[in-house]
């Protein structure tokens, strides 16, 4: 009961009570008429509790559609305020009751008017059942809530559907950022290691040049040493057994060649050195008596004449003979001549073969005061015997310059082949490099063709959700 509806009563209660104490038959025909009245007021009331009821439910209708359908807070918010509308009905209706009571005062103060209040007051219950009756056709019904509930549903499914389209385009989004930041990562791989395949390029490509520069230099250093050892009086003299056995070598790697392409020296000891080996200069090193046997026997079948081998298994080399050890360790002598002599150590035999203790000295007259028992070369090219022969006079210098010329020209040539080989590969790896880095560079404009690709669609799928 409201605080209107109390005071109602109060006053209602207080009139009976005064008309109690009246009295008479006028006074139950004012009772009677009262009754009437309470019935209409207890009716009024029953109105407008339903009234409130109603409104309470539409209330509640409205909050769970509210809560419900949240995101339309636009439509709820304009119920929210023909809810306000129908409240200020109702404070209306209170204001109509607080007339009511304010004419049963004056029904108070004149009670001779009394039937004819109590048609007024009949009048304005009919009033207030009016007002309280457009009011109740004002209020939200259940038809208007159901008709927003299925908009509200409408509108929540059309959501759902967006929903679905944002989240597919979101992960498609995703997936395309995924995708482009993978491709920047490739490419940033790709740029790292063309730098370094480039870094590669310019290094072979150096380096070829520099072989290429250095075989050029050494095909003009050729042409001028032929061109020299093409000025000097001497006609190199390769017998057809030799030829045949460097034919040989080519197959058989058991031949290695004369001695005198297998050993190096100084030029100042070049007349000494030659006339100490002798003919044994040109004899053949080979590795075992059957390898020698093999070369003879071709010799022979091809009637090419003879030759002298040194296998290096059966080949047996004197001891030195104590008067040259101990001229060497007077220091009169230079050195053996085989000390003086660059070879390989597995050349060691045949180099002691060919040179035996043979002591170098640097003139014939200090030679003559140890002559006799030991075997002495002069840097002049002298020879003195352990008998005591002497053997001198001029050596043809240019047969030495030539074999200087002709071992030159040999090592200029096996050089050139060694830097031919080094230049093929060369060429080889940089041509290798070069389809690395054409490879290289056409998978990095694939990724970047394909990350201008992801961005346009990424684009679009950005501006897509933005639609939404």
């Amino acid at each position: 009961m409201t605080r209107t509806e109390k005071r109602l009563t109060d006053k209602i209660k207080e009139i009976e009570d005064k008309l109690d104490a009246m009295g008479g038959q006028e006074v139950q025909r004012i009772r009677k008429i009262i009754e009437e009245l309470n019935i209409s007021i207890s009716e009024f009331e029953t109105k407008i509790s339903v009234t409130k009821e109603a409104k309470i439910n539409s209330e509640s209708r409205l909050k769970t559609s509210k809560d419900a359908y949240g995101f339309n807070q636009d439509q709820l918010e304009k119920k929210i305020k023909e809810k306000k509308n129908y409240e200020s009905y109702l404070r209306n209706a209170e204001n109509t009751i607080k007339k009511i009571n304010d004419e049963l005062e004056k029904f108070r103060q004149e009670n001779y008017e009394n039937s004819r209040t109590a048609r007024e007051i009949n009048g304005r219950l009919a009033s207030i059942d009016s007002e309280v009756q457009e009011i109740n056709n004002q209020i939200i019904n259940d038809s208007d809530i159901s008709n927003i509930e299925l908009e509200l549903s409408g509108f929540a499914k059309e959501t759902t559907m967006n929903e679905e389209k944002i989240k597919d385009e979101t992960i498609k989004a995703k997936d395309l950022k995924w995708k482009i930041d993978n491709l920047k990562n490739n490419i940033k791989q790709y740029n790292d290691e063309i730098n370094e395949v480039n870094k590669k390029f310019l290094e072979v490509r150096n380096k070829l040049n520099d072989l290429v520069s250095i075989k050029n230099d050494n095909d003009i250093e050729i042409r001028n040493k032929e061109k020299e050892l093409r000025g000097l009086n001497f006609r190199s003299n390769i017998s057809p057994a030799l030829r045949e056995i460097n034919t040989m070598m080519e197959d058989d790697r058991g031949i290695y060649g004369p001695l005198n392409k297998l050993i190096e020296y100084k030029d100042e000891y070049a007349n000494a050195i030659m006339v100490a080996a002798g003919g044994r200069m040109n004899s053949v090193v080979v590795d075992t008596d059957f390898t020698a046997q093999k070369c003879i026997q071709a010799l022979k079948s091809k009637k090419l004449g003879r030759l002298t081998f040194i296998p290096l298994n059966k080949i047996i080399t004197p001891n030195d003979r104590q008067k040259a050890v101990e001229l060497v360790s007077s220091h009169d002598a230079i050195d053996f001549v085989r000390n003086l002599i660059n070879y390989d150590s597995m050349f060691e035999k045949a180099v002691k073969y060919a040179f035996g203790d043979t002591i170098l000295m640097d003139t014939i007259e200090r030679a003559r005061k140890h002559m006799t028992g030991v075997r002495i070369v002069t840097l002049a090219g002298d020879v003195l015997d352990p008998s005591g022969a002497m053997t001198g006079g001029s050596v043809k210098n240019d047969e030495v310059l030539a074999n200087r010329l002709i071992k030159a020209i040999s090592e200029l040539e096996e050089h050139n082949e060694i830097l031919k080989s080094e230049i093929s590969f060369k060429q080889r790896e940089n041509t290798d490099i070069s389809s690395k880095l054409a490879e290289l560079s056409r998978k990095r404009d694939i990724s970047t063709t394909n990350i201008n690709n992801y961005e346009v669609q990424l684009k679009e799928s950005e501006n897509s959700i933005k639609g939404f």
